[in-house]
């Protein structure tokens, strides 16, 4: 232990005897390491592309809960000779597998899954893509989030079956 403290303190020593000599000195400056700049998340336009997202998956989730559960709907034709026809109409099958196992379920199982996946997905999915310095992709989920639901709400709309004009709904 004794041999090793002298070593180095001749080493030590050593050093500046041997660029004393030499007149310059090289001096490196390292500079302070400085944290990436953070961005707000929760600027007024990420609420506004949040909040139509949340807009449309509740008028989602309403329209397909009316569409997708209850009775059938009976409807009386209008009377055309000594006979009155009648005509049913089912409810509506959700299109999405995943989606069905919640609506069969009821309104409680369905929020939570139109909520807590077409609301709570793509807010953390923003959230992820912001911090990872991705801003553009987090503003552009919950837009094309929107739009994807805005399409599944008019598609539904226009393949839900209707009652023929004048009939009227008895049950």
């Amino acid at each position: 232990m004794k041999h090793i403290t002298i070593v180095l303190v001749l080493i030590c020593l050593a050093t500046p005897l041997a660029n004393a000599g030499d007149s310059t000195m090289v001096m490196a400056v390292v500079p302070k390491p400085t944290k990436p700049e953070r961005r707000r998340f929760l600027t007024m336009q990420m609420l506004t592309y949040q909040g139509a997202n949340a807009a449309v998956q509740i008028t989602d989730l309403i329209q397909t809960m009316n569409r997708c559960t209850g009775k059938p709907r009976i409807y009386a034709l209008p009377q055309q000779g000594p006979t009155q026809e009648f005509i049913t109409i089912a409810p509506n099958k959700e299109i999405n597998p995943i989606a069905r196992l919640f609506v069969k379920a009821g309104w409680a199982p369905a929020t939570l899954y139109f909520i807590g996946g077409g609301v709570g997905g793509p807010l953390y999915g923003s959230y992820w893509l912001q911090k990872h310095g991705h801003p553009r992709l987090a503003k552009a989920l919950p837009i094309a989030t929107s739009a994807l639901g805005s399409f599944m709400i008019g598609y539904s709309r226009l393949h839900t079956p209707r009652a023929p004009a004048g009939a009227v709904r008895i049950q």
